[in-house]
């Protein structure tokens, strides 16, 4: 039902945005209610925003819907002390709030993390994803299969494949993207942050074992950039 009504409104309409929005507010007001008391105890030094469902051990996993650990909204201020946390990561996250929202996450995050605390972020890169439709033609190897980027995106989505279709169901059309960076981009916006050292690494080069180990689309991976940044400052918030 939801994805023919998604097809239906293309996403674009305002009747879908009014129904999108109230649905979503909901699913986010049962959510807090039911992690409501549970923030207030909960030991925290490794932070999983956005896990869908998805656990990382020692990790205190948290979404604003669905199956989580504890209840955080990325687009308000975190219900967490200043300093208080050695890692945050999140995993195709920050591409669906707005472009205000997200710089106002970031500081967030710069907020509560500790000295030499980590942050860590996988998101759609749109350099990579143009790459990737100007070499469509070339076959990309995925494990032991072959598969051209027409047929991942014919089986995914069930219609032909053009470029400035692909780019605009990346963009918002199919997964309700709201804004896209690349590499540099997002760096830009964690140096305003605060944040140094920040560097782009493989998707399963973090460091970290239980990020390392997951288990990637591999569809998804060849358009994805993570990026690790420090808080490396000298002031105490």
């Amino acid at each position: 039902m939801k994805n023919r009504f998604i097809r239906y409104t293309g996403r674009e309409t305002l009747l879908y945005k009014i129904v999108d929005s109230m649905i979503f507010d909901i699913q986010k007001t049962l959510c807090r209610i039911k992690y409501l008391f549970r923030n207030r105890y909960l030991f925290i030094d490794k932070l999983h925003l956005g896990c869908g469902g998805v656990y990382l051990k020692n990790f205190i996993n948290t979404d604003v819907i669905g199956r989580c650990q504890s209840y955080i909204d990325i687009t308000k201020k975190m219900p967490l002390p200043n300093q208080s946390v050695n890692t945050i990561y999140s995993n195709h996250l920050i591409e669906h709030i707005y472009l205000k929202e997200a710089i106002y996450h970031l500081n967030e995050c710069y907020r509560v993390l500790k000295k030499n605390g980590t942050l860590i972020i996988s998101t759609p890169d749109m350099r990579k994803i143009i790459k990737t439709f100007d070499e469509r033609n070339i076959e990309l190897e995925f494990q032991h299969d072959e598969f051209t980027l027409e047929n991942l995106y014919t089986e995914c989505c069930d219609v032909k494949f053009h470029p400035s279709l692909y780019i605009n169901e990346m963009s918002h059309i199919l997964f309700g993207h709201k804004f896209l960076y690349d590499f540099e981009y997002l760096k830009h916006r964690l140096q305003e942050a605060g944040f140094t050292d920040i560097k782009q690494v493989g998707n399963r080069e973090t460091g970290i074992t239980q990020i390392d180990e997951l288990p990637f689309d591999e569809a998804m991976d060849s358009i994805t950039t993570t990026i690790v940044a420090k808080k490396n400052d000298n002031e105490i918030i």
